[in-house]
């Protein structure tokens, strides 16, 4: 991953973690998942 791909997801978690409430975090097994849905 690049810097700007990194700077992108980094915003795009901000935008979603801020926008719905809910933390993204990732599993034991390194997926991503937004904690408690939507």
């Amino acid at each position: 991953m690049d810097q700007n791909a990194g700077y992108i997801w980094a915003k795009l978690i901000a935008l979603f973690d801020s926008g719905y409430g809910n933390s993204i975090t990732t599993d034991s097994a390194n997926n991503v998942y937004v904690a408690g849905g939507f």
